[in-house]
């Protein structure tokens, strides 16, 4: 019988010509050729000049068959080594490049755990005022979304109804965000230092962090990553829940110094209105310390809010209130007080706009937000003399004394407000606060609130008893 060829896939692609196995010597089968011997016999007996060979000649053919016979399975083999080695480079090259993926991984999945790791740091650990991609980007989103929400009622009150949400949604999205991308960290660290496929590995890296402890790897590598995971999932919740009473107890302080604001300049607060009410209720004399708590105040908000900016969102208890607008109203007022009465005016009003306006560029520096740190006294500002001429004519109604005139006055003015009024414009705009007088536009349509004044409850020609 003659051996069968037959054409086979190779491991890398195509086809290879090979060769059945050849028959084990002595088996009785016939060797992959035939004999000389077996050759004419067969020609002889095709041609029909031949006869069958007797007894004698079958023996002759059998002892040159085995004869020959090792010869042929040595070349045999030989054509079968010669094939395999062919299977051997290709079965390499996809062990490398199974390897560089996994290598990949690994790396992607330490590069990530170390991003995530720097911006819970930068975010809740560091004392100073660095900028957070995530922290800007989930104020950027979520405010969107809020203000979108918002913009059919087309009221103040309905924007400041939604945006009440933007500071829990930012903390909640931020630890969400963490532990998302150390869940993701450690699944690609695990699928890449192990043999582990992608289901088994996300399982076992959320076993680990989350401390759930329903999946465990047998290998010891795997032990010490998912023993790091397990730590780094109560660290970066315990890390949260720990800076929540740390932005609370500024908060506090903040809105304690807003709502004492509220009975000396209106609601929402303005800077002339807080002079007005002053000489109204012949409390002129309490104006030095007012500016002296709100210096305080102001190297406060400096320091918490460029460390912490979620504390910008964090909006007042009530609607008309507003740190960053009540912070420009006593700025304001010391600014006015500093122009109209230059011989009188308290030195805490200077005090208190160096103090305002260093606060503003801290907080500004943290969000990356634009300004000249050194303007021309005489640069342009938006607020025009018209406004300011008819400011103080009303303080001056009230009774409040004055040493110049507003057109006198108002370069003064002008040279104080240039220093702060860029921040504090952007500050309020990016915080939607109460869209109160003097405290610029806002990204939402709303009319101006003028602060409200309580009526006069005094008897007629008398006083209040």
């Amino acid at each position: 019988m003659w051996a069968r060829n037959r054409s086979r896939s190779s491991p890398c692609g195509g086809s290879e010509r090979g060769s059945e196995p050849g028959p084990e010597p002595g088996s009785g089968v016939l060797s992959d050729r035939p004999s000389g011997v077996l050759s004419g016999v067969l020609s002889d007996l095709l041609s029909g000049t031949g006869t069958l060979p007797s007894s004698a000649d079958r023996v002759v053919d059998d002892q040159a068959l085995t004869k020959r016979r090792p010869s042929a399975d040595q070349a045999l083999t030989k054509r079968l080594l010669s094939i395999q080695p062919t299977a051997v480079p290709c079965q390499s090259r996809r062990d490398v490049t199974m390897s560089a993926m996994r290598l990949i991984h690994t790396v992607a999945g330490v590069l990530l755990l170390l991003l995530t790791i720097g911006s819970i740091l930068r975010t809740l650990v560091v004392p100073r005022g660095l900028y957070s991609s995530l922290v800007h980007g989930l104020w950027r989103a979520l405010r969107t979304v809020l203000r979108l929400t918002a913009a059919p009622f087309g009221t103040y009150r309905a924007q400041d109804r939604a945006q009440t949400w933007l500071a829990p949604l930012m903390l909640t999205g931020m630890l969400a965000v963490w532990l998302g991308g150390m869940l993701i960290s450690y699944t690609l660290i695990l699928h890449g230092t192990s043999g582990l496929n992608w289901s088994i590995s996300f399982r076992e890296a959320g076993s680990s962090l989350f401390t759930l402890g329903f999946a465990s790897g047998d290998r010891l590598h795997l032990s010490v990553i998912d023993f790091i995971a397990a730590s780094s999932g109560p660290l970066v919740i315990a890390l949260q829940i720990a800076y929540l009473p740390t932005l609370y107890a500024a908060y506090n302080r903040r809105e304690l110094e807003v709502t004492l604001l509220q009975s000396r300049a209106g609601e929402p607060a303005w800077g002339p209105e807080l002079l007005a009410r002053q000489s109204l209720v012949d409390t002129e004399t309490a104006l030095p310390q007012l500016y002296r708590d709100w210096e305080r105040l102001a190297a406060d908000l400096g320091e918490s809010h460029s460390n912490y900016p979620v504390l910008i969102s964090f909006r007042s208890p009530q609607p008309n209130r507003s740190w960053v607008v009540g912070l420009i109203a006593v700025m304001d007022a010391a600014a006015v007080h500093l122009a109209i009465c230059p011989r009188t005016a308290p030195p805490e009003a200077r005090l208190v706009l160096r103090a305002g306006f260093t606060a503003l560029r801290d907080i500004g520096r943290s969000m990356r937000v634009d300004f000249d740190p050194d303007p021309a006294p005489d640069a342009a500002i938006r607020l025009s003399y018209t406004e300011f001429d008819a400011a103080v004519a009303l303080i001056a109604a009230a009774g409040f004394p004055h040493e110049r005139p507003a057109h006198e006055a108002w370069p003064h003015f002008q040279g104080w407000r240039v220093n702060y009024e860029p921040l504090a414009y952007e500050l309020a705009r990016r915080s939607d606060a109460v869209p109160a007088l003097w405290s610029g536009p806002r990204d939402f349509r709303a009319p101006v609130i003028p602060p409200a004044r309580p009526a006069d409850r005094r008897p007629p020609g008398g006083h209040a008893g």
